[in-house]
């Protein structure tokens, strides 16, 4: 009979110590859920703050018959060799202080981490930048390439966003 209550008393207080631990876990478990979805919105809001940051630091101007000159500086693929340093002709499309749409009627290959020097002027500033084919558009008469400019130096991308400051000011003047 000894045994019986004494088993019956172990039963109950184990009972009671589970109880108690899953209560504490399931405290824990939901202060957790409430710290992920505070992590959550937390997220969303730094992801909306960064495409309003991305919108505003890459805005793009639309040029007509800016002429470029490039040569091919680098690439991951040995057939392209022999295309090292050769120049090319091209149009800016458009621009901003993060990269070009330039055209031409060369057919580059896009994932050959091709490494082109791009040489244009705008507003009698003259430029020279390292981009990267990142986007290829095949077009009837052209091809449109998106180039992400690489290792720009600070001073150049001033120069390059004033510029480009300069000629979203005059572009809203002719609209108004």
């Amino acid at each position: 009979m000894e045994i019986v209550i004494v088993g019956g008393i172990f039963a109950v207080i184990s009972l009671f110590l589970f109880l108690l631990i899953h209560k504490n876990y399931k405290k824990k478990l939901s202060e957790k859920d409430e710290q992920i979805i505070s992590m959550e919105e937390s997220l969303d809001e730094l992801q909306t703050k960064v495409k309003e940051m991305e919108k505003r630091r890459g805005f793009r101007v639309k040029l007509t018959d800016t002429e470029c000159s490039f040569t091919l500086i680098d690439s991951n693929d040995k057939n392209l060799e022999p295309l090292k340093n050769k120049k090319g002709k091209g149009w800016v499309r458009d621009i901003s202080w993060t990269g070009i749409k330039m055209a031409c009627q060369y057919d580059l290959p896009i994932r050959k981490g091709i490494i082109l020097q791009i040489e244009f002027a705008i507003k009698d500033e003259e430029f020279t930048v390292l981009g990267k084919i990142v986007r290829k558009e095949d077009l009837i008469n052209e091809f449109h390439y998106g180039i992400e400019f690489t290792d720009m130096k600070v001073s150049e991308q001033q120069k390059l966003y004033q510029v480009l400051q300069y000629l979203v000011i005059e572009q809203e003047k002719k609209t108004n």
